[in-house]
């Protein structure tokens, strides 16, 4: 899936994308609109230890917005990215931090 969010991430060819929700997707383009070629990238390969998989949230006060799962390869390469989509992003509105009320 070629765009913006691959090239901030700076993907290898070889990664794989599965599952991806379609609206999951365009927020994901939206919020990265002014990151430059590998920010998320670099990121990933600080934070996220080779052989494991990152998630990535964001809610906007209703529900997930958009999402972003990496798994990570033995060398630190991202091999698979998808998002969190259909029933399960609908569902995450109940692990959403809650507003305090005034």
């Amino acid at each position: 899936m070629p765009g913006s969010v691959a090239d901030v991430l700076a993907l290898n060819p070889t990664a794989g994308f599965r599952d991806i929700d379609h609206d999951q997707w365009t927020n994901l383009e939206v919020l990265l609109t002014d990151a430059a070629r590998n920010d998320l990238g670099g990121a990933v390969s600080t934070f996220v230890s080779p052989g494991s998989t990152a998630v990535l949230g964001v809610f906007d006060g209703v529900g997930l917005w958009t999402s972003l799962v990496i798994t990570v390869d033995d060398f630190g390469s991202a091999e698979t990215v998808s998002t969190i989509g259909g029933p399960v992003a609908k569902d995450a509105r109940e692990i959403a931090p809650q507003q305090a009320k005034r």
